[in-house]
């Protein structure tokens, strides 16, 4: 008797399974999806002032963006990308987990005196689809820590009335050397695997790359090592002999 070979995982479940393994590998400490990993981020204003964010991403949204537009910004942090967009269209609504990046959220906006943006203190995945109106433009950027990823990306384009804009990593200078010198594999799910996702829940759209080039100071990029990626003291000072 003959037994069928085991079929080979979808993507979202591709996705899943690296979401889980560099969940693990971080030992809980590098869950950039959890309210406590924002929380305790304390770099984060250093950093943000180091890497110029968002940059040229912020381009191809603001064509689609005028004094009429909804847009809905997941994942929105301290504002980097709801501000300069509250500026240009009717009305924002924000959705951002972190206490502490609604407060750094909030100052920015009391500094540029804006009065259209609602923030909404939650994750994406614990809204419920009918509490979100329909938007516009939505906008989810550097925030695709979701494992049920396919449930969450549905919810995005159930809501959207034009365009989705997803941004995600496509590469890093330093993710090669990682790997080399470290034996990393590079468990966080890449540019592939989410365009495979999209595929397969027949969702597809133009794929633009970008480059953002910006220098860090070594101290501050070993801070990140530690606390963003989860990196042993040992694979630190490791990291920091070889960048030296």
């Amino acid at each position: 008797m003959k037994t069928g070979s085991k079929a080979p995982p979808s993507p979202a479940e591709v996705w899943a399974e690296k979401i889980r393994a560099w969940r693990r590998r971080g030992q809980g400490r590098s869950d950039p999806a959890s309210r406590a990993f924002w929380d305790g981020f304390d770099l984060w204003e250093e950093y943000e002032r180091h890497v110029r964010y968002p940059g040229v991403l912020l381009d191809p949204i603001l064509a689609q963006v005028g004094p009429e537009t909804s847009v809905l910004d997941i994942g929105a942090g301290s504002g980097s990308i709801s501000i300069p967009l509250a500026g240009k269209c009717q009305r924002v609504t924000a959705v951002e987990p972190s206490s502490s990046q609604i407060t750094r959220f909030k100052r920015k906006i009391r500094n540029c005196r804006i009065g259209n943006v609602t923030i909404i203190p939650s994750t994406w995945e614990e809204i419920d689809v009918r509490d979100i109106d329909v938007h516009d433009v939505i906008v989810a950027s550097y925030c695709l820590f979701m494992e049920d990823i396919s449930s969450s990306l549905r919810k995005m384009f159930d809501r959207a009335l034009n365009t989705v804009f997803l941004v995600h990593l496509a590469g890093h200078d330093l993710q090669e050397s990682l790997r080399d010198l470290l034996g990393e594999k590079g468990s966080f799910p890449d540019l592939h695997t989410l365009l495979a996702v999209l595929e397969e829940i027949k969702m597809r759209g133009e794929v633009r790359v970008f480059t953002r080039d910006f220098e860090l100071p070594l101290d501050l990029q070993l801070k990140m090592f530690r606390y963003a990626q989860g990196l042993t003291e040992e694979q630190v000072d490791f990291m920091g002999q070889y960048l030296e």
